[in-house]
């Protein structure tokens, strides 16, 4: 799911359980919506110490998220494994379950709300449904045809700009020294990357100190 939602394989994929052991992330852009995805370790019980690490990595990036895809196999069904990791989810956060692989199971792409929850069925392998997948993310993030202009922006979106707007307030206050500005400069980034998903402050100092001499 994660290949075909970033248009690349940026996650290995096997029939083997246990496989995706550390944090994948990709940007996506749906309807020139830029959406931050992350592939995780799949929630099971196991021995294996590094999947075991792979999986405490899966519960923090949780904490963090936006929305979460509960993915299942459509062959198999929402069982007590899935309902007990729903319920140690936070309540607010907006969740979709994901029932692949309906190639198997004979059945046709849907999306239904069945209890207040959002159920898309689709194959990743063919492709099936995603369409539906996407329009569903795209009503999260507040998209609207012909809103291709407007900024949609959460609450921490907001308090990363307020947070760039400080540093950069700082930066001009201390102008003359460039070891403080160039420090300002690099929280600010920092700041942005909550919005864009992207940091590269080595890029962002060497462009502007490129023609100083910064030393102690």
């Amino acid at each position: 799911l994660m290949n075909q939602l970033a248009g690349e394989d940026v996650a290995i994929v096997t029939s083997i359980a246990g496989t995706t052991r550390d944090v994948i992330r990709s940007t996506i852009q749906i309807n020139g919506v830029p959406l931050h995805i992350i592939d995780t370790a799949g929630l099971r019980e196991t021995v294996d110490e590094v999947e075991k690490h792979g999986i405490a990595r899966t519960w923090r990036a949780l904490e963090n998220a936006d929305v979460a895809l509960l993915l299942v196999d459509a062959t198999h069904g929402i069982g007590e494994t899935e309902k007990s990791i729903l319920a140690r989810l936070p309540a607010f956060l907006p969740k979709i379950w994901i029932h692949n692989k309906i190639d198997l199971s004979a059945e046709s792409p849907k999306k239904e709300v069945l209890d207040d929850e959002t159920h898309i069925h689709l194959s990743a392998k063919h492709g099936q449904g995603l369409s539906l997948l996407r329009e569903h993310l795209l009503a999260l993030a507040g998209w609207q045809p012909g809103g291709e202009g407007v900024f949609m922006a959460r609450t921490r979106h907001l308090q990363a700009l307020a947070a760039v707007e400080e540093h950069l307030a700082l930066a001009i206050q201390s102008l003359g020294q460039a070891e403080l500005v160039a420090e300002e400069l690099r929280l600010a980034q920092e700041e942005l990357s909550q919005i864009t998903g992207e940091f590269t402050p080595d890029d962002l100092l060497g462009e502007i100190f490129s023609k100083f001499c910064i030393g102690k």
